[in-house]
């Protein structure tokens, strides 16, 4: 029987170690940092749902410098109580200086999921870091809605702009 067993046995451990070879590294896996969620107003009964909210930060062994803009993306959803579509229309943090929304704001339609990207450009961008940023920190932010109101995100992560997050537009 381990004679058959042995010959079946190599070919699978094999496809195996060149399966687990393709995919991102055990210890890129660890490094994969989920972004922050929220819900305004309140988690009881919210308006707007947002989800893996994050600062695209520097490339990887790199550093984003004072004065330099860092996008941030999330995936946002409206349930108005009423059924209508929000609007966001702020986001700030204390971190930078400033920050630039897209069209003057990012229309979140009624049951609709919104990213933050589009056409492969970034719709929010922090500007005016404050201070030199190697990725991993967490800052406030702030979420201004048109309908929903204000939240403040206390810990939102800044991620290495490598591995899962090497896809999402730097800055421009």
């Amino acid at each position: 029987m381990k004679a058959l067993a042995a010959p079946l046995v190599a070919p699978l451990v094999a496809a195996l170690l060149a399966l687990t070879a393709c995919g991102p590294s055990l210890a890129d896996r660890k490094r994969h940092v989920k972004g922050a969620s929220a819900n305004v107003p309140s988690a009881a009964k919210p308006w707007v749902k947002v989800r893996n909210l994050f600062i695209l930060g520097p490339d990887e062994d790199n550093a984003l410098q004072p004065g330099a803009n860092a996008p941030v993306y999330a995936y946002l959803t409206a349930r108005a109580p009423d059924g209508q579509p929000d609007k966001l229309v702020s986001v700030s943090s204390p971190a930078f200086t400033g920050s630039q929304i897209k069209k003057g704001g990012v229309e979140l339609p009624a049951g609709r999921l919104v990213e933050l990207q589009s056409d492969d450009k970034p719709l929010v961008l922090l500007t005016g870091l404050n201070e030199k940023v190697q990725g991993a920190e967490q800052f406030p932010l702030t979420l201004v809605f048109e309908r929903a109101g204000r939240t403040q995100v206390d810990f939102v992560p800044v991620v290495t702009h490598r591995g899962l997050y090497a896809t999402y537009p730097p800055a421009p």
